[in-house]
């Protein structure tokens, strides 16, 4: 059963193949976090443990060929993208579920956030 989490941040899911990408999870991927809250670039708060994840940037496509992944989960990710860039990402998406797959995307509720 392949079951993975894209843009899992320091929290990524036991027992899933965690994907993220962008400058916390390079400088966690190699252990410069408290070098780099030392000098003041990033807030301490971000000097943790980061679980076992692959650098990879979801934009360029995900590395599965089709209907191969039963589970995908994705929070709070894609409203990181340009438009275009995130229905690239779903679409790819959709390339890889298996039939009867299922996927669960989470995204920021905008009226608690105006509010």
């Amino acid at each position: 059963m392949t079951k993975i989490n894209l843009g899992s941040g320091p929290h990524a899911a036991v027992d899933w193949i965690n994907f993220d990408y962008g400058l916390l999870p390079f400088l966690s991927k190699f252990r410069l976090t408290k070098m780099a809250s030392f000098f003041g670039l990033i807030d301490k708060s971000y000097v943790i443990k980061w679980p076992k994840f692959k650098y990879f940037d979801i934009r360029r496509g995900l590395p599965y060929v089709g209907d191969s992944v039963d589970y995908i989960y994705c929070s709070n990710v894609l409203e990181h993208f340009e438009k275009f860039e995130a229905l690239k990402i779903l679409k790819e998406c959709d390339r890889i579920l298996k039939k009867g797959g299922i996927v669960r995307f989470v995204l920021p509720d905008l009226t608690k956030l105006i509010e």
